[in-house]
């Protein structure tokens, strides 16, 4: 399965039955596209064209089963794809958004920004799909963009991980409670001795815990993985995966922690003690693909890992 740009995120629908992917972000002439595979056959079955440029990133509800995508064109679109019909639900402001994420208690969409014009502040919000209600808004300071994003199952937590823009600048990862948005924890992480920048935040099933990707600059550049106490923000667990990258996916069940850093590697973890279950190599990406988005299916079954060259493999999960 390819779909032509680095895949920056990828799903499966609620019924696992398709997969989708897209990718390509920043990108100079990115597929500003969506395709989606059956599971069984392999084969394509449908290409979404709406977006104006690289997807960032995709999420299906797993209520209704329509699939939400942030684009570089400043367009959070929602996509019914058995009726192959469309709607934008964010397009204005300049502001390109960067993360959408469901829930799967309510109608609730998170979306965060990752990049204003000028004088403009990004965001992170929610969006009660039902009413067409914005239920939360956090806008950030001047030059901080939304680095990574994750919505509890429940709709009751929204985690967020904002920097600077500017080489060098403070990462803070808070956790905000839904949908007064009170804040739970704000951590900062300072420019020195250690930068952190967080690439993927995903809550534990049962909304305790959070997986937390990141990469750490100080000799060099390297990803790590931690589990965090979501009450707190204290770290439970940590490793070192080396590379860069960081992707990460939790398991339905929340016992396994899917996680990439080095190139053509996918590492399964315990949840919370991030110890090591299993090693795997994806057979069908490039020996010098990167695994930049990985993905469980609702059975927690099968592993889908994007890569940097566009391929997606599917692995069996023991």
């Amino acid at each position: 399965m390819r779909h032509g740009a680095s895949v920056l995120s990828c799903a499966f629908s609620p019924d696992g039955m398709l997969l989708a992917a897209a990718g390509g972000g920043r990108l100079p002439g990115a597929e500003p596209t969506i395709r989606c595979w059956d599971v069984a056959s392999r084969q394509e079955t449908l290409l979404c064209q709406g977006h104006a440029g690289g997807i960032f990133c995709i999420d299906f509800d797993p209520r209704t089963g329509l699939l939400a995508s942030a684009g570089r064109d400043h367009t959070v679109i929602l996509w019914n794809l058995e009726a192959r019909d469309a709607v934008a639900v964010c397009r204005d402001d300049r502001i390109v958004k960067g993360h959408v994420a469901f829930a799967e208690a309510g109608p609730l969409l998170a979306v965060g920004e990752i990049e204003a014009p000028g004088s403009r502040h990004c965001s992170a919000y929610v969006l009660d799909l039902g009413t067409g209600e914005e239920t939360f808004r956090l806008a950030l300071p001047p030059r901080h963009t939304v680095n990574a994003m994750g919505l509890s199952r429940d709709g009751t937590r929204l985690a967020l991980a904002s920097q600077d823009l500017h080489y060098g600048g403070e990462s803070v990862l808070r956790v905000c409670r839904m949908p007064g948005g009170e804040e739970v924890f704000s951590n900062r992480f300072e420019a020195s001795p250690r930068e952190t920048t967080f690439t993927r935040l995903r809550f534990f099933a049962d909304g305790t815990g959070l997986a937390a990707a990141a990469m750490e600059f100080e000799a060099g550049c390297e990803a790590h993985v931690y589990a965090m106490d979501a009450a707190t923000g204290d770290r439970l667990a940590g490793r070192r995966l080396g590379g860069i990258g960081a992707a990460l996916a939790v398991s339905p069940a929340g016992d396994v922690l899917a996680c990439a850093g080095e190139a053509r590697r996918v590492e399964l973890l315990t949840v919370p003690g991030l110890e090591p279950i299993e090693t795997r190599k994806p057979k069908k990406l490039p020996r010098k693909a990167r695994v930049s988005s990985l993905a469980f299916s609702p059975d927690g079954t099968l592993l889908a890992a994007g890569a940097s060259t566009g391929e997606v493999d599917l692995l069996e999960v023991p």
